[in-house]
């Protein structure tokens, strides 16, 4: 703005004038007199805070209502605008005044300004009378720095003794253009090459005067051939960006910097994000650790991770593997790449996996060549451990289970022992209207026995309700209006067909919520002839408190084209006894077991020579059987 002190006293509405008063002092007795209007005593005097701060934030409002017959228009008053160095187009404003009273007067015009002009600066107007006034800016705009400035044209009634202000805005651009300004990405391997090659930036000064530019770079891994210069007005030149053997010599990773483009005449830069993207020569795929699992004594599944290493760069590479875990074996430790080749390695479980105790073992593997950074990777070994993520909801929410069907009032909760049935947080099932679904995919090993358990109850026992679990896709638990109000355990053994096994619950609960918790599949030590289905509830709980238990299945691996013997579901009828529905090949004699512990004594409980593919056992002992298994062999 210049001198401060003219551009904010040329606002003369802006302050409160004072008038009497003086700084006198013994070396100086008669100077600096407080006057009507700006004195070196007072300034404009005492500041009027709603005009000075409309004035100082380029509000263009406080020009005064016209008194005393004279007024001037447009009173909104005029607005420059144009690139440094020049003189903004167009160059001139037309002011109109009006002597609106029906006796002539004289008045004058007074310029805050050194960047505009006048072409009369006083006159008189007859009554009714009216003249133009013109403004025309000057070629001190061409000095102006990039910003916005405001001045006032006083427009003064020296008859009526009555003062116009007239705000004049110029607002002056940057004439430095640079093209393009976009960020700029080079990428490549370590050592490179890299692309794109050098770049040109375009430098262009749209004023008409001349301007100094320079260059500022940020980084020693890009250098500017160029880095100041003077341009006339309307003259271009070209700036060239490269990287430097400083590129070549980083370490994979992501790099960002700035390139400055400034002007030195009029102020102004421009910023241009350069950034490096390098990657490692050597690639390896895929980048992932192993998750293990299994039962005390194996199998574990899977059984090995195999790892491709391809040398991207145009010299030969050193690559170097790294294993601190006793229970897993690699098939090479280091080697050497040549140009474009590439290797495998393979890093398995070790045999001393088989005498592991129950327990969670982790381990990390790590690949490397020197100009690269390790990746490592996160290897897990679950011995004996549930095969289920965030079975008892832990996290607080649904982490590692899809939902589907009807999400609604289905949350993770805590504090609450209707729903939580260990630790801090259970599941609040409760849609209405129609069922929703939480599934989690296992990693199991096929041929594999798991003990499936979770813990169930249901807040109230008004109906309608229903809660399903199925297992591989095949119905283990078919609960309509399920009113056990008390936490209850269930528990199935179950076989596993595949590598990666579904798990599945349904839940529909109108009136109310179910409670759902502590969901484990655990590996175990034992190998049914066919299925061993959960045959009651939680102990001290009665067979008859459990109504409606439908269509059970589990699967068991086949050993060849003749079935094996199979419980395919199981029926809990009104009087407590439960009825199973077995299967397998004609010709057949089988023999079904019952247990009231998975490890306890194996007892028969009925012998049948198949005369049909399908049969059916009435266990009339379960009424008073709290908990019971059954296991279906064949005879030898």
């Amino acid at each position: 703005i210049g001198k401060g002190q003219n551009s904010t006293y040329a606002y003369t509405d802006c302050f409160h004038d004072t008038t009497t008063g003086n700084n006198y002092w013994s070396s100086s007795p008669n100077n600096y007199q407080a006057t009507t209007g700006y004195d070196l005593c007072t300034g404009w005097g005492t500041p009027n805070g709603t005009n000075l701060i409309n004035a100082l934030a380029g509000v263009a409002n406080f020009t005064n209502a016209p008194s005393g017959g004279l007024y001037a228009l447009p009173a909104t008053g005029a607005t420059f605008e144009g690139p440094a160095l020049t003189i903004p187009a167009p160059g001139s404003a037309v002011f109109q005044l009006t002597n609106s009273s029906a006796s002539p007067l004289n008045w004058s015009l007074i310029n805050t300004s050194t960047w505009f002009t006048v072409n009369f600066t006083s006159g008189t107007l007859a009554a009714a009378d009216f003249t133009n006034v013109t403004v025309t800016l000057t070629g001190k705009t061409t000095n102006l720095f990039v910003g916005t400035s405001f001045a006032r044209l006083l427009v003064t009634n020296k008859t009526a003794h009555t003062l116009q202000k007239l705000i004049l805005g110029l607002t002056i651009d940057q004439p430095l253009t640079v093209g393009p300004t976009n960020q700029l990405v080079f990428s490549g391997i370590s050592g490179g090459d890299f692309s794109p090659g050098p770049q040109s930036f375009a430098l262009t000064n749209i004023g008409i005067g001349k301007m100094s530019w320079g260059v500022i770079n940020t980084s020693k891994w890009f250098t500017v051939v160029g880095t100041s210069g003077t341009l006339l007005g309307g003259v271009s030149t070209n700036v060239t960006l490269k990287l430097t053997s400083t590129a070549s010599n980083l370490p994979a990773g992501n790099y960002a910097a700035s390139i400055y483009f400034t002007n030195k005449t009029s102020r102004g830069a421009y910023a241009v994000p350069v950034s490096l993207q390098i990657a490692s020569p050597l690639l390896i795929t895929p980048t992932n650790g192993l998750v293990s699992a299994g039962s005390v004594g194996g199998p574990f599944n899977p059984t090995n991770q195999v790892y491709t290493l391809i040398n991207q760069s145009h010299v030969a590479l050193s690559w170097s593997l790294v294993n601190t875990a006793a229970w897993l074996n690699i098939s090479a430790k280091a080697g050497t790449l040549a140009a474009g080749m590439q290797t495998n390695v393979t890093v398995r479980l070790a045999t001393n996996t088989t005498k592991l105790v129950t327990g969670l073992y982790r381990s990390t593997v790590s690949i490397t060549n020197k100009s690269s950074v390790p990746l490592r990777m996160p290897y897990t070994l679950s011995v004996g451990q549930s095969v289920i993520w965030n079975g008892g909801f832990e996290t607080g929410d649904f982490t590692d289970w899809t939902q589907f069907g009807n999400t609604n009032y289905t949350v993770v909760t805590s504090g609450n022992s209707l729903y939580v049935h260990g630790g801090g947080y259970g599941a609040k099932l409760g849609p209405v209207g129609s069922m929703g679904y939480l599934e989690q995919d296992l990693n199991t090993v096929p041929g594999q026995s798991y003990q499936l358990s979770f813990w169930l109850r249901n807040t109230n026992s008004a109906t309608p309700n229903y809660f399903r679990v199925w297992w591989d896709g095949f119905s283990m638990l078919d609960y309509t209006n399920f009113s056990s109000a008390t936490w209850t355990q269930f528990q199935f053994i179950v076989i596993a067909s595949g590598t990666a096994t579904p798990l599945e619950f349904g839940f529909q609960n109108d009136p109310a919520y179910f409670g759902l918790d502590d969901v484990t599949v655990t590996p175990v030590n034992t190998t049914p002839v066919a299925s061993i289905l959960m045959g009651g509830s939680a102990a001290g709980a009665s067979l008859t408190a459990v109504p409606a238990l439908r269509t059970t299945k589990t699967v068991a691996p086949s050993t060849g084209s003749i079935p094996p013997p199979a419980i395919t579901g199981c029926h809990l009828n009104a009087d407590g006894t439960l009825t199973l529905n077995l299967s397998g090949t004609v010709g057949q004699t089988q023999i079904l077991y019952g247990a009231t512990e998975l490890n306890g004594a194996w007892l028969p409980l009925t012998t049948n020579l198949l005369t049909t593919p399908g049969w059916q056992f009435t266990d009339s002992q379960a009424p008073a059987n709290p908990q019971r298994y059954y296991r279906l062999g064949q005879s030898q």
